[in-house]
């Protein structure tokens, strides 16, 4: 995530990853660009709270949960949105950019710029109780997600989940057609839309990117997590020992 100013308007630029809050200092760690539901909210916050903020997507999506968070920060805002999809808006991504239903919000797209809606995924392992469930629960959130589309374009829940199954992918044209962005960028009067064989490349090339995101293994992170831990435990026992020794100085 990225914070900037354009002519004295504040610029929340939604990056990278997006990933829980408890992650994101390993995923900076590594040098890899996220975004966490804690970034938004500090940045919504150190807008003043009153104030027209400039919303700037270009992610490839990632944890659902922090998507919605996100896009729930977004609605909460009670000053004036207004989001900008620059590159891709995919997966979670387009989800925050739904944020565009709340009022005084709109969101305008680049007429080079791609989103991309699917179903929810996750992995799962165990017998087949376990996969039961887990098919349960991708089945709620995808009924989850459907609801910040459904709101931002006046679709049917079905045809929404239609384009979902589908793994839709959409121009700047298609996505101002579908509802999902209210107007293209930098297109004076009625937009034009691109050449299908030029958004074709287009989809391919994002498809590719997507492919490629830097996600870190729960392994990993866990793995980290729990070395941080054990240093703190051991700074906090020294602190201790060296109280200890100064109270017995005192004596």
């Amino acid at each position: 995530m990225r914070k900037t100013v354009r002519n004295g308007v504040p610029v929340i630029g939604i990056t990278g990853e997006i990933v829980p809050s408890a992650d994101a200092e390993f995923y900076r760690w590594f040098g890899i660009d996220c975004t966490c539901s804690r970034d938004v909210q500090r940045a919504l916050a150190d807008s003043g709270g009153s104030r027209t903020v400039i919303v700037e997507v270009d992610s490839p999506g990632g944890a659902v949960t922090e998507g919605a968070a996100i896009y729930t920060e977004l609605m909460n805002y009670p000053g004036e949105l207004q989001i900008e999809i620059t590159g891709l808006a995919a997966s979670a991504a387009s989800v925050i950019a739904q944020a565009k239903a709340k009022k005084d919000a709109k969101c305008r797209i680049s007429p080079v710029a791609l989103m991309m809606v699917h179903n929810v995924q996750m992995s799962a392992d165990g017998d087949y109780r376990d996969m039961e469930k887990a098919s349960e629960v991708l089945q709620v959130a995808n009924r989850a997600v459907i609801n910040a589309y459904r709101l931002s374009t006046g679709k049917t829940e079905e045809e929404i989940a239609a384009l979902l199954d589908a793994e839709t992918w959409f121009s700047a044209q298609e996505a101002v057609d579908a509802g999902l962005a209210d107007e293209i960028m930098f297109v004076d009067g009625a937009p034009g839309a691109l050449e299908p064989a030029a958004a074709g490349a287009m989809k391919a090339q994002a498809r590719s990117l997507i492919n490629r995101a830097p996600v870190l293994p729960r392994e990993l992170i866990d793995r980290l997590k729990a070395e941080q831990k054990a240093k703190e435990d051991a700074e906090e026992t020294e602190k201790a020992r060296v109280v200890l020794q100064i109270e017995r100085a005192r004596f």
